[in-house]
């Protein structure tokens, strides 16, 4: 007897590596329909000049032409806590942001990860997002989030982060 399965595996991600790939950023958001943007970072790379090089390309867009760079947020820490996940979605909503740059490791990745599901959501505390520790979202039909994000990563974490919306909410459930 013959038996066939069909597996299937789709994911939206775009890879760009190269030599001053960052100069793609502002095109990419074009790309996406984003007119202001945040750049998500940490202050160890805005200390290393990273954070600086990658704002630059948003002053070389011309006026009118691309999205423009709405802010830069530095005040995430390491591990994502759930207060620090409100405080930069507080401030995305503040200067009116529809899409989100990170730019870093982990802790950045999984902040902009948070403030993009809660702005998604309309949230204000992240914490709301899985009371007593179970989603709330109940669909099977994808949706369509109004904020556009592009991570940048620059750091190798040390191991898979799945599941990291649990370390917000546990950290604070103690």
């Amino acid at each position: 007897m013959l038996t066939t399965t069909l597996s299937q595996f789709m994911l939206r991600t775009g890879i760009y590596s190269g030599s001053n790939t960052r100069a793609l950023v502002p095109d990419l958001f074009r790309g996406l329909g984003a007119k202001r943007v945040v750049l998500f970072s940490d202050c160890g790379l805005e200390k290393a000049g990273i954070v600086d090089k990658v704002a630059q390309i948003f002053q070389l867009t011309p006026h009118g032409t691309g999205p423009e760079l709405a802010g830069i947020y530095l005040d995430i820490s390491q591990d994502a806590e759930s207060r620090f996940v409100n405080a930069a979605a507080r401030y995305a909503r503040e200067v009116g942001a529809d899409g989100l740059l990170a730019v870093g490791g982990g802790s950045v990745l999984d902040t902009v990860k948070g403030v993009k599901y809660a702005l998604h959501k309309g949230l204000t505390d992240i914490k709301d997002a899985i009371p007593g520790g179970s989603d709330t979202n109940n669909s099977r039909r994808p949706t369509l989030w109004r904020s556009r994000t592009l991570p940048f990563r620059l750091q190798q974490g040390l191991g898979q982060r799945s599941l990291r919306l649990l370390l917000y909410i546990m950290k604070n459930f103690k």
